[in-house]
């Protein structure tokens, strides 16, 4: 190799380090899935809905011949940002033979005393018999990820939750 050649592949080197030096990183992400089944993050909505809602171990069931009410709060990693594409996400199943229809509607917030910041957001499934459907709420839809999410079921007979799942966004540096 030649003097010139040595000095052109130095400068080429150094000027490669220097542009790697002031050029600032992407920064990485990693999505967290949270995932719990309903009786793990579910309760009845009131005493008189604990007689029908059997808390089975892989779901939390109406067994009533009524529709009950169910409340969730599921658990999520504070500060950290909801996943866009998934958010949250509910599973419901219909373990009758008919087709029902469950309302939801997720309660985003915390109960401040002075300055509650709470976004209701409702959704309904239909769901065929012996069948099961998700409902799923995302950022996009204009609530913060700063507080928790919770969420609220109206479950016909037959229909319980069967798992609950908080998709968030860490950023893991550069």
């Amino acid at each position: 190799m030649s003097i010139h050649h040595v000095r052109a592949l130095a400068t080429c080197t150094a000027t490669l380090a220097l542009a790697m030096l002031t050029t600032p990183a992407a920064a990485l992400t990693r999505n967290l899935v949270l995932q719990q089944n309903g009786t793990g993050a579910c309760q009845a909505a009131l005493p008189n809905f604990e007689g029908v809602i059997r808390k089975r171990p892989l779901a939390i069931q109406n067994e009533g011949a009524s529709t009950s009410f169910v409340t969730c709060s599921p658990p999520s990693l504070q500060g950290l940002v909801a996943n866009d594409t998934l958010g949250y996400n509910i599973r419901l199943v219909n373990r009758g033979s008919s087709l029902v229809s469950v309302n939801c509607t997720a309660v985003i917030g915390s109960d401040g005393v002075t300055n509650p910041l709470v976004v209701y957001l409702p959704k309904n499934a239909n769901i065929g018999g012996n069948s099961n459907a998700v409902l799923t709420w995302r950022t996009l839809e204009g609530y913060d990820t700063s507080v928790p999410f919770n969420v609220q079921c109206e479950l016909p007979p037959g229909v319980g939750i069967s798992g609950i799942q908080t998709n968030q966004t860490l950023d893991v540096g550069n």
